[in-house]
């Protein structure tokens, strides 16, 4: 089981990468109507996520700029920004290396508890495994919305 979390953070992860490869640049940084974000906002938060889970229930080192949070966070968006958010290679970058971290991390502790169980929606999860699992979901979920954006956006190529 242990082998099939980690390679699925891997497929995951580069199905993420092929997708902001894919995204015209004009794109990235559209909100479209219905949407509270932009593609290159749902690239940023799955790095954040990702790395939160990693340091919060994992107690892994932090790799990321602590304003990355503010930028990418939930309830942010970048209406609110009032600077220049990292640049988008700096954040494809950080995309690329994190899954190879938190591997290294985080792998050989798959079955270990957590200091305090993750809860969303009502359910727990007790493991590292569960947390990289949610991870997993959470990353697919807003690569889904990256998807519907860029269709919306009138990219035919997703």
């Amino acid at each position: 089981m242990k082998d099939s979390i980690l390679h699925q953070l891997h497929v995951v992860r580069s199905i993420t990468l092929g997708t902001a490869a894919d995204v015209p640049e004009t794109q990235l940084y559209i909100i479209p109507g219905g949407y509270n974000n932009s593609i290159f906002w749902n690239l940023g938060h799955i790095l954040i996520v990702q790395e939160q889970l990693a340091i919060h229930f994992g107690n892994v080192e932090p790799q990321l700029p602590d304003d990355y949070m503010r930028y990418f966070g939930q309830h942010s968006s970048p209406i609110s920004w009032d600077d220049a958010p990292p640049p988008f290679v700096d954040i494809v970058s950080l995309l690329q290396s994190q899954t190879d971290h938190i591997v290294h991390c985080l792998g050989n502790r798959m079955d270990e508890r957590l200091r305090k169980p993750f809860k969303r929606n009502g359910m727990s999860m007790n493991t590292i495994g569960e947390l990289l699992i949610y991870s997993v979901y959470h990353e697919g979920v807003h690569i889904g919305m990256i998807n519907a954006m860029m269709k919306l956006l009138g990219n035919s190529q997703r």
